[in-house]
């Protein structure tokens, strides 16, 4: 049949299986870019993708960036994120995404450096005076994308893919056309004039002109590294997770067996694990997604509804927090149906109300457990949401171990909560230069400890309540208070700082910054406006976590060791802030 994956190439690598989808369903529209504030769209179908994506391949090929190398993706989710991402595997390297969102380009650079990127890829007119600082980190090298940085030793291109004058987005009879003039352009893949200027040729365009015969494969291996995850990121310490094609690649085989998905609506970062590129040419799917490039809705919920019925997109990824307010635009619509087949939601533990807000938008909801080390470990279906019960993850996917210890390292018995321990065929295969970290994460006889906790009912289906230790769930972000508590130390007038998470219906958590002041003269008013001055970024799919309460203590309570007591600390923020209600 059509799309029958037996035809496919022995080496289910990435690469092999974009070329197979753009022969097989060339016309198929592989992602769909909407514009967040007109009825713009911008479709990239298989072939579009393939062809796109082997040019530039051919370029990174041409300036030097060899096979197993890391780029660091910067860009926002946008047509030209879609081809870098797809050019970068066809190329034999390896992505990581980039995010960067203080004013000093700190995580950025941090990324950079502790992936030894050996080329960074950025819109320089999408960051605004964070490109500055960045700038700052190296030096251009002659005539093209070749740099030198003493702070970023490994970095040896920028390649900076700009959409300026020249601007392409669909018209209504589905054709591609020039928004603009593009007289005077200057192409990115050529100048560094053209690069240091506002405006200049679109990226897409520029590669759009290059003729047909350039085009460049590396021949990847499934044991060559696909894609690296970023885990972690502004809420905890970076790590960088290491999947090969083999595994990668192998937790969506059997998925092939029941023929090419539809069109999802799916707006999540495309550097994550849950809406990875690879995921959608896996699928042979469509997706659906917003141009950040153009910004981001000023109402997503409402942007969301609208992207689903106007590309009749059958099943979406949900964050969870935007269920509620799709739930009331449903009820305004007056349309009697579901508005989707399926929703899928994760990121965060489950409960029933979120399960039943999920259902009066979908007739099925899919629940599901995993991380960015270890892909899908668990899934359910629902069909009836009073049927679920809280923190159901669902039964374990084929070939994937789980036990539960407790904070001693002994197994605990049947419903008996604890930290999760894993061990699947789908792991990662380490943390990106860090094998210490990538040894202290697993148990001597191979176990990988997730930080999660959780029990086994008698099925040997799972439940997750979030995570062990400081940490704690916000909505999908695990928070590692420890980033934030510094950065509220830093604050003039504060001697003393914890973040907890209190109690919120859908995000599991809210932060609460608890705060010892040296002087009654420090307000909290003074410390919230420390902590958001250099927050200079705002998007739906990448947001810094902010406190959303700030409350004064005298001092805090200790544990019998002498510890802060977060405990205490956290029951008695959750007191004053009912009372305060």
């Amino acid at each position: 049949m059509p799309g029958d994956w037996t035809q496919m190439p022995e080496k289910h690598t990435l690469p092999n299986i974009l070329r197979y989808q753009a022969l097989d369903i060339p016309d198929k529209a592989a992602f769909i870019f909407r514009s967040p504030s007109s009825d713009e769209r911008h479709v990239l179908t298989y072939s579009d993708l393939y062809r796109l994506a082997g040019r530039w391949a051919s370029v990174l090929h041409d300036k030097g960036l060899e096979k197993g190398d890391i780029l660091v993706n910067a860009l926002p989710n946008s047509p030209e994120s879609a081809v870098v991402e797809s050019a970068v595997l066809l190329a034999g390297a390896a992505s990581v995404y980039g995010v960067c969102q203080q004013k000093d380009a700190s995580d950025l650079v941090g990324r950079v450096r502790l992936s030894r990127a050996a080329a960074l890829v950025l819109d320089p007119d999408a960051m605004g005076g964070m490109w500055s600082a960045l700038r700052s980190h190296f030096s251009w090298l002659g005539d093209d994308e070749a740099v030198v940085s003493t702070s970023l030793p490994d970095l040896k291109f920028v390649f900076l893919v700009r959409r300026g004058f020249g601007q392409e987005t669909e018209s209504p009879d589905g054709d591609i056309r020039n928004q603009a003039s593009d007289t005077n352009a200057v192409s990115h893949l050529e100048k560094p004039a053209g690069r240091e200027r506002v405006g200049g040729k679109d990226f897409l365009k520029s590669l759009r002109e290059m003729p047909d015969a350039k085009h460049y494969e590396a021949d990847v291996d499934m044991q060559d590294v696909c894609t690296v995850f970023a885990t972690s990121g502004s809420t905890g310490a970076q790590k960088l997770v290491v999947f090969p094609h083999k595994t990668y690649t192998s937790v969506w085989k059997d998925f092939s067996k029941s023929g090419r998905s539809g069109v999802e609506y799916n707006n999540g970062q495309m550097g994550w694990v849950s809406s990875f590129v690879g995921n959608t040419i896996m699928a042979g799917s469509t997706r659906v997604l917003c141009d950040a490039r153009q910004g981001i809705p000023t109402d997503m919920a409402a942007f969301i509804f609208r992207s689903i019925l106007e590309e009749n997109a059958a099943g979406a990824v949900l964050p969870v927090p935007y269920l509620q307010a799709l739930a009331d635009l449903l009820a305004a619509s007056g349309r009697r149906e579901p508005l989707l087949d399926l929703v899928r939601i994760g990121t965060q533990p489950i409960t029933k109300q979120i399960v039943r807000t999920a259902s009066v938008l979908a007739r099925r909801v899919a629940v599901s457990y995993g991380s960015s080390e270890m892909l899908v470990m668990a899934s359910t279906s629902v069909t009836d949401p009073e049927n679920f019960e809280d923190y159901f993850a669902g039964s374990l996917f084929p070939g994937v171990e789980v036990r539960i210890r407790d904070e001693h390292g002994e197994d605990v018995g049947m419903g008996t909560r604890g930290e999760i321990h894993v061990k699947t065929p789908y792991a990662f295969s380490g943390y990106l230069n860090a094998p210490d970290v990538t040894s202290a994460a697993h148990t001597k006889d191979g176990y990988f400890r997730t930080g999660d906790i959780g029990w086994l009912d008698e099925n040997g289906c799972l439940y997750t309540e979030g995570r062990g230790v400081d940490a704690f769930m916000h909505g999908g972000q695990i928070i590692y208070p420890a980033l934030i508590e510094n950065k509220l130390r830093q604050c003039p007038g504060v001697e003393g700082a914890l973040v907890v998470g209190v109690p919120h219906p859908l995000l599991i958590n809210e932060l609460c910054a608890c705060v010892v002041a040296e002087s009654p003269d420090v307000s909290m008013e003074d410390v919230r406006a420390f902590m958001e001055k250099d927050i200079v970024m705002e998007q739906e799919a990448i947001r810094i976590v902010k406190p959303s309460y700030y409350l004064p203590f005298e001092a805090f309570p200790l544990t019998p060791t002498e510890k802060y007591d977060r405990k205490e600390v956290r029951r008695r923020a959750m007191e004053r802030l009912a009372k305060s209600k």
